[in-house]
């Protein structure tokens, strides 16, 4: 499993849009499931 918790709090651009997000983490994202990323 990789460690992603240095991005918590930064933000990326979606190129599609050309637009910023912010990247958060939330208790309810289920590691074991998908990813573990949301929009």
């Amino acid at each position: 499993m990789k460690d992603f918790f240095s991005l918590k709090g930064k933000r990326v651009l979606v190129p599609l849009i050309n637009r910023s997000i912010p990247i958060i983490e939330d208790d309810y994202v289920d590691m074991e499931f998908g990813t573990g990323c949301l929009k």
